[in-house]
Order: C-alpha cells, then structure tokens, then sequence
C-alpha cells in the first residue's frame, strides 16, 4: 500500500508537470491531474495484480497434487497465488518510485513550478484522502471475493476432504440407525436356526457408536429425574457393562436440550491435575459455543502457562560492520493456583457458562465418567469428597457413573449409612442388565432383522449385559459363521467360554443347558413361550442365572436347577449326576 500510494503521487506530480510545461514555461500545475494520476496508477496496478493471482490459484487447481488434496501442494499453491503478482510489482514500483523521485525533484528544482488558486489545496487534499480510503476499502473487498481470504481457503481446502468423509459417515450412520431402528420395529422377525444376515452387518463393527444407543428403562428414569432438576449431581450405577457410559455420553453430548462435556475419571486422583483438566474442558466448550470466548482464553491462558515467560521486540537496521537496533523484553511470572483459588474461579466459571446457556434454553451438563478407574478403589471415596465442591453450581447439571462393583470395593454406598457417596450424590438412577426385548432392540440398531433363536442365545450368554452381548454378536457374525447352524454356533461360543477358563462344574452345567435348547431343532413356538419373562426357565431367567454366576466363585444351584426341570432336562449336581 505505501509502495502504490508513494508511486501514484509522484506518477501524479510528474503528469501535472509535463502538462503545465506543455502549456509554457510559467504554466501553473493543477492539483486535480496530480489526484488523477494517484488513482489511475493504483487501478493500473492493483486490478491486474488481483486478477493475475487469481488466475494462478485456478490454474493450480488441473495440477493432480492439488486435486488429491495434498497438504503440501494446498501451501504452494497459496504462496504462488500471492507472491508472483505480488513481488514483481513491488519491485517495479520501489524501481520506479526512485526513477520518478529522482525526475520530478529534478524537474522541481529546475522549473519552480507554481500552484493553481481556483481551488483550496485543503480541500483538495481532504477530497483526495476520502477517495483514497474508498478506494483501498474497496480494493480490500475486491481481494477477500477474488482470493476468497487464500490462507482460509488452503486450510480448509486441506481438512475438506476429511470434513466431507465425517459428514458423510455421521448422516450415512445416523440414517441408517434410524431405519433399522424403524423397520424393527414393524417388520415381521425372520426365524431361522441358519445365520443368514445381510452382507456385510458393518454396524456390528462399531465398537462405541452413540448413533446406535437404544433407548432403555434407564433412559426413561434419567429424563423424568432430570424434568424436575435444575442442577444438582446424580449418580448412573449399576453393574459393569450394563451402558452406564453410553447413557451418560447420550445424555451430556447428544441430548435435545443439553449442551455438556465428558470426563473420564482419573486412574491416579491428583485432584490438581484434574480440576485443572476440567477448566480446560469447559474453556473449551465456552469457546465452541460462543459463550464469553474472551473469559474462556482469559482463563486458559491463566490455568496452562502457570510458569514464567518472556516477550521482546527488536528492530535494527545494519550494515556489515554498523548496525543499530533496539531491543524490549518483559517477563511475567505467574502464581500457581492455590486449590481453594482454582475451584472457586472454575464454580465461578461455571455458573457463568450456565447462565448463558439458560437463556439459550439449554443447560449446561457434566460427565464424569468411569469411578471404577481410579486406583486403588478406595481412593474413589477421597475424590467423590473432593469433586462433590464444584456440584453446588446453579443451572448445572452433574452425572458420575460408577459400578455396583467399585462401590462395593471401596465400602461406599451401603445400606442404611451416611457416607460420601450418599453426600455427594442428590439421586441415583440405575442402570440394570436389558431383557430379552431389550437385547433385541439392542441389535436390531446395529442388524435388521437379526433371526430370533441367535439373538435369544446371545442374550443368554451374555446375561443380558450389552457390552457382552454386543462382543458375543461380533465374535459370531463373521464371513466364516454366515450359513452354519444354530447347534454349531452354540458349541463354537460355549468353547469361547471354556478357553476364556469357565469350567467349573456350574458353568458346565449351565453351557449344557444351552446346548440342549438352541439346536437346529428349536421350534418357534418354544422360543416363544420361553421369550416370555414371567414364564418359569424363561430366556431372561437364564440371561439372570448367567450374570450370578460369572458374579460368584461359588454360585448355588438351585435356581439352575428349576430351570432345568422347568425343560425336563436331567438334574444335574456338582458331582456331575
């Protein structure tokens, strides 16, 4: 810009010049050619410019690094689009700014040329200065449509292809779920004691997919609780792999009216460490959403560079044996937080966040995922004390998932007493193993019709438990399993078992029990009579007496029992008779 305003007033001067001395020597120079000749150089100049990058970055477009993306070939791209029209014409014009520097100083000195008064030269120079600033604002919006911001456009050029590949998995997923979900429940299930699925069953293969969650009696419990909750905290338990985790990410992250983060737990509890992970998260957020971005960088920059640090300037102009220059520093060195500044700045914090998110008509939500990590186990109890300071934010929300098992490991949360699980904690939801129905809706999100007498087995083995179930239907449905027969998928996964070491005498029992229902010779009129919950031996009794006894080192037997009898299949004890 200084280049072209320097060129265009002595392009300008030397104009008016050569036309006043064309008229005589004592002719006088017009102010208004000198204005004319700034602005015809700068569109003589700064068009072409435009236009000629412009040029460059379309014609890159045909070079086939550029066409596949390549980060590399993006960048270079971009630089060429600017530089070869750039510095040629700076070059040119600092060459002839000193060739018309040296004419019309010249010329100046020679003719003493004098000024028309028909016009005020105030004026005149304050018209000029209001056309100048139109004109580079105008030139300025000219560039942003012909080079579309080049720096903007080569990086998003560069994550493009990855952005449209997301897009395309997350709406290819999401209608896909959905249409599963629909057809099964209107479509008539197929019985069949072949597994015959359609090719490929891809979904399967997606270990932990929110677009696949099926909605539960647990879901149901949490959204009435939550209705009548402004914040709080409330605790998601149940046993392991019942979907505790993916009923908090649904409902901290996919949630209508939620806006929310997910927190893991930490192995190892520094309570620093973690409140400070925390800030970062909901900075973060903050500033994703547009909610006091400025509070959001403000507080990041105070909670990740708790250290000292230095900036400087310097300027020098210099030969090789003079050189002058200045230079500044400052250094700052900053306080760590002591803990009871950190959570009353990352409360504060949050009940700013919230506040701003209820006038949005949403509510701010925060998971804290997986108690169960923290080691040893009784240390859950210290960081259930500790984290229970920052629940207390209004219009926030709070959700821990933890196992009946860890609760239990770290003496928490039994009946009847007072301790830091009930303190911490205003209500549970519990998230129990899924029925029969339940499992079927489960995989019907991943299978459209999924045959009913391997999904009856699968629930069974897997006691109702949806990790379980879901590990059990990948581990079957391979291209090696499509076409055999019930009877030989049920010995392959009861071989799993015994490899996995479940040989005890009531795990014997229990997989001869299986043996003898899910044959080829299954009959659909038995499988439902057995579908039934109430009925005695039902599918869900054994999905129940599965989950006991995997629970137990020594489970009874007679639950197993009156199961077998219910079939008329023989007694069998301990001893094996």
């Amino acid at each position: 810009m200084l280049l072209l305003v320097g060129f265009g007033v002595f392009f300008g001067w030397s104009m008016a010049l050569n036309s006043a001395y064309s008229r005589g020597p004592s002719a006088e120079v017009n102010l208004w050619e000198v204005l004319f000749g700034l602005l015809f150089i700068q569109v003589l100049t700064t068009l072409p410019a435009l236009l000629l990058g412009r040029l460059i970055w379309w014609l890159a477009t045909f070079s086939p690094a550029v066409r596949r993306r390549e980060p590399a070939a993006i960048r270079i791209r971009a630089h060429l689009a600017v530089w070869i029209p750039a510095v040629p014409l700076g070059v040119a014009l600092m060459l002839l700014n000193i060739a018309d520097i040296a004419g019309v100083v010249a010329m100046s000195a020679s003719h003493r040329p004098t000024f028309r008064t028909d016009a005020a030269p105030g004026w005149l120079w304050l018209v000029a200065l209001v056309v100048l600033i139109a004109y580079f604002t105008a030139v300025a919006l000219l560039a942003r449509w012909l080079g579309r911001d080049v720096t903007s456009v080569a990086l998003a050029e560069q994550h493009r292809e990855e952005r449209l590949r997301l897009w395309r998995s997350v709406l290819l997923d999401g209608v896909l779920t959905f249409l599963r979900q629909h057809l099964g429940d209107h479509v008539v299930r197929r019985y069949l004691t072949t597994l015959d699925l359609p090719a490929g069953a891809r979904s399967l293969r997606q270990v932990r997919s929110g677009e696949h969650h099926a909605e539960t009696p647990a879901d149901q419990r949490l959204a009435v609780i939550t209705a009548g909750m402004g914040d709080g905290s409330i605790a998601l338990s149940g046993p392991r792999g019942a979907g505790k985790s993916e009923l908090l990410k649904q409902f901290c992250l996919r949630g209508r009216d939620n806006v929310g983060i997910v927190v893991g737990a930490p192995t190892v509890f520094d309570r620093r460490e973690f409140f400070l992970h925390l800030f970062g998260l909901v900075c973060d957020l903050a500033e994703t959403h547009g909610v006091v971005p400025e509070q959001a960088r403000a507080h990041r920059q105070r909670i990740r560079y708790l250290h000292s640090d230095t900036t400087g300037t310097t300027a020098g102009l210099g030969l090789n044996w003079l050189t002058l220059g200045r230079s500044h520093s400052v250094s700052r060195d900053r306080q760590p937080f002591t803990h009871p500044e950190l959570i009353a700045d990352l409360r504060g914090f949050l009940g700013v966040v919230a506040q701003q998110f209820l006038q949005q008509d949403k509510r701010l939500v925060i998971g804290i995922d997986e108690l169960d990590r923290i080691e040893p186990i009784d240390r859950a109890r210290d960081f259930l004390n500790e984290v229970k300071a920052v629940f207390e934010v209004p219009d926030c929300l709070f959700l821990l998932s933890v196992s009946d098992e860890a609760l239990e490991e770290a003496d928490l949360a039994r009946p009847g007493r007072k301790d830091a699980f009930d303190s911490a904690v205003d209500e549970v939801v519990r998230v129990e193993p899924l029925t029969y129905d339940y499992s079927v809706k489960l995989l019907d999100r991943r299978v459209i019709g999924f045959p009913r007498p391997f999904s009856a087995l699968f629930h069974c083995l897997a006691g109702g438990v949806p990790r379980d179930l879901l590990r059990i239907a990948r581990v079957t449905v391979t291209p090696a399993s499509l076409g055999r027969g019930l009877t030989a998928i049920t010995s392959s996964l009861i071989a799993r078992d015994l490899e996995h070491g479940l040989d005890r005498p009531w795990d014997l029992v229990f997989h001869d029990t299986l043996r003898r229902i899910f044959t080829d010779d299954l009959t659909q009129d038995v499988l439902d009579r057995a579908a039934e919950p109430s009925a005695p031996g039902s599918l869900d009794a054994l999905a129940t007496e599965r989950r006991r006894g995997l629970a137990e080192a020594d489970p009874a037997w007679g639950a197993l029992t009156a199961i077998r009898q219910t079939w008329q299949f023989p007694v069998m004890t301990a001893g094996g008779s």
